[in-house]
């Protein structure tokens, strides 16, 4: 099976069943495949590059609606306001300081009409703000802390691990929980195959689930 991971808080299972065993456990032979956006991962499932990716609810919902016979086969995460989901980081050299103070500038999203960008401009509209008034700049995650550095952008929307580096380092400072308005307890993200495949491999799909947990 290939696996198709970011570098991000809710892909630790994937890893942590790959590096302690738990996938070979249940029998199975397991590759990550690391893609720098979660859109790819609807592009790698229907073109048989990956049999398994974790798209956000937003992106799979958008491809199920475009006629894309996918299919949600592990719950993955969901949105808690006790814990860190995505946070609006503003470059410390910015002076950005509050929502509005994004109005003109550049800032990156990991992955344009995904999750985090579909939050983002939720939350922004919540608050009165025109996203059209905003430049957003597709970048992966671990690209946007150089990006940061360099002054390419402004500000970014992301996730852990990045937000403690990015504010450890002294590079940016949290304007935002993105999260926060979210409801609590709604799925964001999803393990996901194809239909045909998912029904072709039930054992294997018994498996994937039993190692993740």
């Amino acid at each position: 099976i290939r696996l198709a991971i970011m570098p991000i808080g809710e892909n630790a299972p994937s890893f942590v069943a790959a590096e302690q065993g738990f996938f070979k456990k249940h029998g199975l032979e397991v590759t990550l495949v690391e893609l720098p956006f979660a859109t790819n991962v609807v592009q790698g499932l229907v073109s048989n590059s990956i049999e398994i990716g974790s798209p956000s609810s937003v992106t799979l919902a958008t491809a199920i609606n475009a006629g894309l016979d996918l299919v949600g086969i592990a719950g993955m995460s969901v949105t808690n306001h006790s814990g860190s989901r995505s946070y609006t980081l503003a470059s410390t050299q910015s002076g950005i300081t509050t929502l509005e103070g994004l109005i003109g500038k550049k800032v990156a999203i990991s992955g344009l009409n995904g999750q985090i960008d579909v939050s983002m401009r939720y939350q922004l509209v919540r608050h009165g703000i025109d996203p059209a008034g905003i430049t957003f700049v597709e970048l992966p995650f671990p690209a946007q802390p150089d990006a940061l550095k360099s002054g390419a952008i402004d500000a970014t929307i992301t996730v852990d691990p990045f937000v403690g580096r990015i504010v450890d380092s002294g590079l940016g400072v949290i304007v935002k929980k993105t999260s926060d308005e979210a409801p609590e307890g709604v799925s964001t993200s999803f393990y996901a195959s194809t239909r045909v495949w998912a029904d072709a491999h039930p054992e294997e799909l018994a498996a994937f689930r039993a190692a993740l947990e």
